[in-house]
């Protein structure tokens, strides 16, 4: 399979060492500011060339490089996304993208979702946002134990994440900060909760024959009450650790979704608790399911580099998860 990686920061890096234990042959790179002009194989580690280099220019790829799918790993934004997205899709080119607001943009960004399912239909081609979350801890894996249910009457997802090793760009501004400070970076959009959640949200409840009424969204700034030493930040008494980001998907009144993140780190389990998600659907029955061990962020690149063969076969439109077939990873095809 051809592949063109659009987004070449530590994801993308990770995706083009993850295709090549896989076989795909990646055939072009597109970036922004960073690694232009160098090889794909020395900014991602493979050591060894892989004869491509890094373009910020999409137009001389788009439609001009022969590919089955691109691998899009930019940005959250949907707006944003679809002015990358696209042109893609006119090329001719399938998308599995890790934006989050692409997961289920139907109800948050319905006209351009509209546009971009019309234009995928006429092109033939498949749009589908994967990754963690959205895309598999707050609803595909619930939505699966849900499976084992004869009924729902709600279900609430709450992850605890370990960020002891998020890269800078993001975690120095949301680690060692005072509270003032970080309530302020939130406001003014400076300092990111978790995106998607919304979409999720919106997700999930179509699939159980749902239709939210509204979406309640709060957070808080975690506070570290001692110091914390770890590989990539140290962080002292009194300054902020991370956060906690909950959305409630209302109907009539009542939570019948309920999606949590609490992201810390270097944690004291002491302060921070157990680490994983952790599934409560009641109904008939109640269950209760907890996963962990997973690597968030390796696991966003697993989820769409193993997402690939599925959306180039999928049937053309914008799709969701839930319209592709289970995507385990395919065997190593080399020794990288």
């Amino acid at each position: 399979m051809k592949v063109i990686q659009y987004g070449v920061g530590d994801l993308g890096q990770t995706a083009i060492r993850l295709m090549a234990k896989k076989g795909y042959e990646v055939v072009a790179a597109i970036g922004r500011k960073r690694f232009l002009n160098e090889d794909i194989g020395d900014i991602s580690g493979l050591g060894r060339k892989l004869g491509v280099k890094v373009t910020g220019d999409a137009e001389s790829v788009l439609g001009k490089v022969e590919a089955d799918v691109v691998c899009h790993m930019t940005v959250t934004d949907f707006e944003e996304v679809y002015r990358e997205i696209m042109p893609c899709v006119e090329a001719g080119l399938n998308v599995v993208s890790i934006s989050e607001e692409l997961s289920y943009p139907w109800d948050t960004h319905t006209r351009l979702a509209r546009e971009m399912d019309k234009k995928a239909k006429s092109r033939r081609v498949t749009v589908v946002g994967t990754g963690m979350s959205p895309g598999w801890e707050h609803d595909l894996l619930p939505l699966t134990v849900a499976s084992a249910c004869a009924r729902v009457d709600s279900m609430k997802v709450m992850r605890v994440s370990d960020w002891s090793h998020q890269a800078r760009s993001r975690g120095d501004v949301r680690f060692g900060r005072s509270l003032p400070d970080f309530e302020a970076g939130v406001r003014n959009g400076q300092i990111p909760l978790h995106a998607g959640f919304p979409e999720g949200l919106h997700m999930v409840a179509t699939a159980l024959g749902w239709k939210l009424d509204s979406i309640i969204d709060w957070w808080e700034p975690l506070v570290s009450k001692s110091l914390r030493q770890g590989p990539v930040y140290t962080i002292k008494a009194g300054q902020t650790c991370g956060f906690k980001h909950v959305s409630i998907g209302l109907i009539d009144g009542e939570a019948k979704l309920t999606f949590g993140l609490t992201g810390v780190a270097n944690p004291v389990p002491e302060e921070d608790g157990e680490m994983g998600t952790f599934i409560e659907i009641a109904g008939e029955p109640n269950i209760t399911v907890k996963e962990a061990g997973s690597d968030v962020p390796l696991g966003t690149v697993a989820r769409a580099v193993n997402s690939l063969k599925a959306g180039v076969e999928a049937r053309p439109g914008l799709l969701s998860v839930l319209d592709l077939p289970v995507a385990p990873p395919l065997p190593d095809r080399s020794h990288v």
